[in-house]
């Protein structure tokens, strides 16, 4: 059994979206296809002998691709809630809620820095 020594929170927010939260199984044949360094085709070979379809598959290799990408580029710590944070991430428009649910992914639960949308939205 291999042990994963480092989490994608966005990988695994992606798999538990095509998988579904119960199926265990499925979750462990993506992971395992990916930490191999598997493309997407062989992702979805992979997935289609489960039989189930592979629509969305695509979202969650973009983003495993996207995270270890990320693991290679130099980092520093949220001033707030010290998560190690990709150098040179710019700040979301205000509005823009699905970036900030994204980023959200990488900080704390309780992030002030994310709550207040890097201080500029007051928090009661």
């Amino acid at each position: 059994m291999t042990t994963r020594t480092r989490t994608y929170p966005k990988t695994e927010h992606a798999i538990r979206a095509f998988a579904g939260p119960d199926n265990a199984r499925l979750r462990r044949i993506i992971r395992k296809t990916l930490d191999a360094g598997q493309d997407v085709r062989t992702l979805a070979r992979t997935v289609a002998l489960t039989g189930l379809g592979t629509a969305k598959l695509q979202t969650v290799y973009d983003a495993w691709t996207e995270e270890t990408h990320r693991q290679a580029t130099p980092s520093e710590p949220c001033a707030y809630c010290h998560a190690e944070i990709p150098d040179g991430e710019p700040v979301p428009a205000l509005d823009d809620e699905e970036t900030w649910m994204v980023l959200a992914l990488d900080h704390a639960d309780d992030c002030e820095w994310i709550r207040t949308r890097a201080h500029r939205r007051d928090v009661a």
